[in-house]
């Protein structure tokens, strides 16, 4: 009999009726042991797929403006501190692709992001249009979002990795009571994005590695708002996407054997969002539709990380992130067939700085905990600000902790409060009859933020 006979009837006789105990050969146990291993990986592979589908519909970005930094479910304990440089687990294709030298021979990271923001109006000498009630402050704006991001890496050798990574990040939805004192401004505006970045990473030498990526990205946007037809409100809805690609790339550098630092790039990517838009009157007949066309410019990033073991115990971790919001400067939506502008509101939003720190400590060889600050500044100024886009402004406070079930797996947690500032709002569109009238006033806002996550190397 061959040996693949010989383990396949020895696991075949352990089974059967009479259940009579034959042992597995050496050969059959490490093949029975890697069959195991590749049906958890296949199993965590086919949840990562069926992520592509649940890709989210964000209530409230949690960096600034509509970016999104939930890129992983373990680094939201440090506050994201250190994401260039810290390389922990596969996620490291989005935030530093050089990091995935630092990793296992293959890795599969699957995490999820429970966010709960809050976004409340407070009404300071808000005008309605002549002829319209003030309305009501539009309840909270925000809800309970879910944001799913999964990442995978494989060793071509040891100077060579690839990589994949599927993510959001950029996103928002904002959702005023239809009611609401500034229904003529905004009632639901909704951006999605999700990001496929296919990532490679060498070394050089022993202590420098790079990497770099293609961002194969979708962008959808959604916004609404009231009509002011005079007899009665209407809706206005625009509906628009678009594809398009951009590129990633990062160095790491292993300064001492305790300490590394690591700097990272993301390209702007430029939509050409094409859609449609319609008006409907108070009894939703539509009144007006055609095809729009409306240029979105997401924004660039660099990041500068540092990464140092101080003891067996204790890990340092630094980050400094600038964001080129300066990108958005205008919202303009144009009517392809007729070219009347359908929308045309200025911006004029500014580079951002992101600046945290964060700690490891390992309790046991199973059990490591986290905690991080970070402060992220909002670009949106405050004579521009828009019911839209009510930003302001973030500190982060955050933990979470890394458990080691075995030496192939891992689950992290992490739990983060942002406290956001008051931001304020003076969107002057003036009274007469038709118009939108002024929306004066300002926000009470905050976040909170749950994340997990598994890692399975194979």
């Amino acid at each position: 009999m061959s040996q693949a006979a010989e383990d396949a009837f020895c696991i075949h006789a352990s089974r059967s009726r009479h259940r009579r105990a034959l042992p597995l050969t050496l050969a059959g146990a490490a093949a029975l042991a890697a069959a195991r291993r590749f049906a958890t990986a296949r199993a965590i592979a086919c949840g990562c797929a069926l992520a592509i589908l649940l890709q989210p519909t964000v209530r409230s970005a949690q960096a600034s403006a509509f970016a999104l930094i939930e890129n992983s479910g373990a680094s939201i304990g440090t506050a994201y501190a250190g994401v260039a440089a810290s390389a922990e687990d596969a996620s490291t294709i989005y935030f530093n692709p050089a990091g995935m030298m630092f990793l296992p021979q293959r890795q599969v990271v699957l995490a999820g992001h429970l966010i709960r923001p809050s976004t409340k109006f407070v009404d300071r000498g808000s005008q309605p249009p002549a002829g319209q009630p003030l309305g009501n402050d539009g309840g909270d704006a925000s809800g309970l979002a879910f944001i799913p991001n999964n990442f995978a890496t494989w060793a071509v050798s040891d100077r060579l990795r690839l990589g994949v990574g599927i993510n959001a990040p950029f996103g928002l939805k904002t959702d005023y009571e239809a009611g609401w004192i500034g229904r003529y401004h905004a009632l639901k505006s909704e951006v999605r994005t999700v990001n496929i970045n296919p990532s490679v990473a060498y070394r050089i030498g022993d202590t420098v590695s790079l990497g770099a990526g293609i961002s194969i990205q979708r962008a959808d946007a959604t916004l609404t708002n009231a009509a002011n037809l005079g007899t009665g409100d209407g809706r206005a809805t625009v509906k628009a996407h678009d594809t398009n690609i951009g590129f990633n790339g990062g160095i790491l550098v292993q300064v001492t054997p305790a300490t590394r630092v690591g700097a990272a790039y993301r390209s702007s990517i430029g939509h050409t969002l094409d859609g449609h838009v319609s008006v409907t009157n108070a009894a939703r007949t539509v009144v007006s539709a055609g095809s729009i066309t409306a240029d979105l410019k997401l924004p660039a990033s660099f990041s500068l990380s540092s990464f140092t073991r101080l003891n067996d115990r204790w890990d340092v971790l630094l980050d400094a992130s600038w964001t080129q919001w300066s990108s958005f400067q205008r919202l303009l939506i144009i009517r392809s067939d007729t070219q009347a502008i359908v929308q045309n509101q200025p911006q004029e939003w500014r580079d951002t700085w992101r600046w945290s720190a964060g700690a490891n400590y390992r309790w046991s060889p199973e059990l490591m905990l986290r905690f991080g600050v970070a402060y992220d500044q909002t670009p949106v100024g405050d004579t521009l600000r828009a019911a839209r886009v009510p930003d302001g402004s973030r500190t982060w406070l955050a933990f979470g902790a890394r458990y080691a079930l075995s030496r192939a797996m891992s689950i992290d947690a992490g739990y983060a409060y942002l406290f956001v500032s008051d931001p304020s709002v003076s969107d002057l569109r003036g009274t007469a009859a038709g118009q939108a009238g002024n929306l004066v006033g300002s926000y009470s806002n905050n976040v909170n933020i749950l994340s997990a996550q598994v890692n399975y190397a194979f």
